[in-house]
């Protein structure tokens, strides 16, 4: 009896005793636990928020490689206005009528639009055309010519083309064509054609290097009116 009573006041002296050690151990366990669980919190959210890092990343990575590819197959073409409106216009080359025997025996056909003149059938346009008399006159009209500016031409080529012959509905007599250089119409022209009636226009170059003036004289070889044309004029 007396034994029961002396383990029951050791059980009861342990009691508490053990019972403050467990209250101590979760003291001292509980903000182990709570750190490791912050920490592990912690480390999820780093890394949840080094992947929203890492996929932004992708995307843009994405977005970038998207726009290069669309910049390699599609190209952005801009237009400079600015460097047409500031380009001088191109000076258009012609011939300057400048003198003539008689002008109003002298025609020019300055574009397509206008009228045309008739050689062999054909309707010509631009060029010009020369109105003669009947040779050997008492007013001497079956001879004309016009005088050419042709400075700023030979500046830049140094042939002029035409294509040359009869106009229709005229006299079928023969045309004497002389042309000068730099001359005056008493000196011994540079070229001498004979234009006939009866054969298609034919094309004659003239070399106007270092010129500055071309004469076209023109004598009708019959008994009526006649007339030339110049047609399908070039520079090279």
């Amino acid at each position: 009896m007396e034994k029961n009573k002396k383990t029951l006041a050791v059980i009861g002296l342990c009691v508490p005793i053990l019972a403050a050690l467990i209250t101590a151990t979760a003291t001292i366990i509980a903000p182990l636990i709570s750190l490791r669980a912050s920490h592990r919190n912690q480390e999820e959210i780093t890394f949840e928020t080094s992947s929203a890092i890492s996929h932004k990343e992708d995307i843009d990575n994405y977005s970038i490689c998207i726009e290069s590819t669309q910049s390699n197959t599609s190209p952005i073409v801009t237009f400079d206005s600015s460097a047409q409106t500031t380009q001088p216009p191109k000076k258009a080359l012609e011939l300057i009528a400048t003198n003539w025997k008689n002008k109003s025996t002298y025609q020019e056909f300055p574009n397509r639009d206008s009228k045309s003149f008739i050689m062999f059938g054909k309707d010509y346009s631009p060029g010009f055309t020369l109105l003669m008399g009947a040779s050997y006159n008492m007013w001497g009209n079956g001879e004309q010519y016009v005088t050419f500016n042709v400075s700023d031409i030979s500046a830049q080529y140094s042939f002029i083309d035409f294509l040359v012959g009869h106009v229709d509905d005229y006299s079928s007599d023969d045309i004497i064509l002389k042309i000068y250089l730099d001359k005056t119409t008493e000196m011994i022209p540079d070229y001498t054609y004979t234009v006939s009636p009866t054969l298609a226009p034919s094309r004659i170059s003239v070399n106007i290097s270092g010129t500055s003036s071309m004469t076209v004289f023109v004598s009708n070889q019959g008994g009526s009116s006649n007339m030339i044309g110049f047609a399908d004029i070039s520079f090279r």
